[in-house]
């Protein structure tokens, strides 16, 4: 399946986010422990892989412009939101 649609629609941004996501809710699974608190941030990483998820088909089916710009930026405003220093 090397040459299908769907692989050829990745960038290399779609699994670097991805991995961020995944490796910070490990992160958070073993150094964090379980409270009330634990479920936002989990649930805001399930979102953002599921929206990665959605613009790689949403780009695989109806390759547009606007699809193409928000599928280049994402990981920019998405990153940048979860990279922000807090006080």
């Amino acid at each position: 399946m090397a040459g299908s649609s769907f692989t050829n629609s990745i960038k290399t941004t779609d699994v670097i986010t991805v991995l961020y996501m995944v490796i910070t809710a490990m992160y958070m699974l073993v150094f964090g422990g379980l409270s009330e608190l634990f479920v936002i941030p989990m649930l805001i990483r399930l979102l953002v892989v599921l929206f990665v998820w959605a613009v790689i088909y949403l780009q695989r089916t109806w390759n547009n412009n606007w699809i193409n710009f928000i599928h280049l930026f994402y990981p920019i405003l998405m990153l940048s939101y979860f990279m922000e220093k807090r006080r």
